[in-house]
């Protein structure tokens, strides 16, 4: 369908003459409201012209000024409908995401809870079964009363790092010697509860059923056993064992006999007369504090156990003792404890210096001291290793 529209001109608003005819030429039957529009445009304004003498111009430029706010309010309102439904459906997706995600957050608390309701339940089946270790380590090893029976003035100081101890002192007596050994097995913990019943176990052996009874060749003994017994013969073997200070003492001479592996044993004497050995040869004290004497016994410098560097036949030191002597027997613990205002470790002359003040007191006020010292240099720093001390006063 073709479709002529008349191009009319309003340079004279008094009548309607066409001033110029050009027929544009439409194929398209879609465009068809145009003509309309052209219709409704202009004729009104001819026929107001004509009959109420108004300008067609004027009216003309009214219906295009209605026309374009008309459209403009209609693709205001297109644009406004289609933004609140974009906006709509934009916050139904957040709202679905947002559901969605609480959802899966929801689930991951209730796993989290529930993995936190079993790991507590197996940390209370743990700690219930090292509380049940410990008990038993304790009725497997002595403790201060047995010490005390031994050596009435003496004190046992047992603080483990964790529940079960890898540090143990042990007792005993063969004939008319009492034989006290302080050890320090290797780990902590749990490793070294059980490393500390293997090494309870070849000190009754060596000394009760094989009868060896000096104590360096006891530390020979219990070397070749827990060699044997761990399977350390070869060089990728472990290298579990234990550092132990032990000391044969005869109560109808107060003679002292010690042999150490990795550890030493302190000697204070506070008359003023130096310690000797049997053969007569005097020991020059390594620290004087007050009046009070400090020998060091050193121990040889290699584990019972699996020794990469060349290993020696354990040595003894023979001492003759007097009423008032005390030794002291003890781990690396205390003094490998971090702590203090720069965090460092306490060290051995720190360690040396506390046992020479705490010999003011008497040996059964000592402990409490020692503890004391220790937490204050601790402070709340956490524990770094088990802790023995075991001081006897003859």
């Amino acid at each position: 369908m073709k479709i002529q529209v008349p191009l009319v001109s309003f340079a004279e608003p008094c009548e309607w003459r066409p001033t110029e005819q050009v027929w544009s030429v439409m194929s398209d039957d879609k465009l068809m409201w145009i003509y309309e529009l052209f219709q409704w445009l202009h004729y009104p304004a001819v026929v107001l012209h004509l009959e109420w003498g108004v300008d067609s111009g004027e009216v003309y430029l009214s219906n295009m000024a209605l026309l374009g706010g008309g459209l403009g309010f209609f693709l205001l309102s297109v644009f406004a409908g289609n933004l609140y439904h974009r906006t709509k459906r934009h916050n139904q997706l957040l709202i679905e995401q947002l559901q969605f995600r609480n959802m899966k957050i929801a689930s991951e608390q209730a796993a989290m809870r529930e993995q936190h309701r079993i790991a507590s339940e197996k940390s209370q089946q743990l700690h219930a079964s090292l509380t049940y270790a410990r008990t038993i380590q304790t009725a497997l090893l002595p403790g201060e009363k047995k010490l005390r029976k031994s050596f009435p003035k003496s004190f046992a100081l047992l603080q483990p790092r964790e529940i079960v101890s890898g540090d143990f002192f042990w007792l005993t007596e063969k004939y008319d010697t009492t034989y006290l050994a302080v050890a320090d097995c290797t780990g902590h913990g749990v490793p070294g509860a059980f490393m500390s019943l293997i090494g309870q176990r070849f000190l009754e052996e060596t000394i009760h059923a094989r009868g060896v009874l000096n104590p360096s060749n006891i530390l020979d003994e219990m070397r070749k056993s827990i060699t044997q017994s761990l399977n350390q013969n070869h060089l990728e073997c472990c290298r579990d064992g234990l550092d132990l200070s032990l000391c044969s003492f005869n109560k109808h001479n107060n003679v002292l006999c010690f042999s150490g592996a990795n550890q030493p044993l302190f000697v204070v004497r506070s008359n003023g007369t130096l310690l000797e050995n049997l053969q007569g040869s005097i020991y020059t004290p390594d620290h004087v504090h007050k009046n009070h004497r400090l020998y060091i016994l050193e121990g040889n410098r290699q584990p019972i156990g699996m020794y990469h560097g060349p290993t020696k036949a354990f040595t003894n030191f023979t001492v003759k003792l007097l009423p008032g002597d005390r030794f002291f027997a003890f781990t690396d613990g205390f003094r490998d404890q971090f702590g203090g205002l720069f965090d460092k470790k306490l060290k051995a002359p720190r360690f040396r210096n506390i046992m020479l003040d705490a010999q003011r007191l008497p040996i059964s006020e000592q402990k409490d001291l020692l503890v004391r010292r220790f937490h204050l240099w601790k402070g709340d720093k956490e524990q770094n290793d088990d802790v023995c001390i075991v001081g006897v006063e003859i």
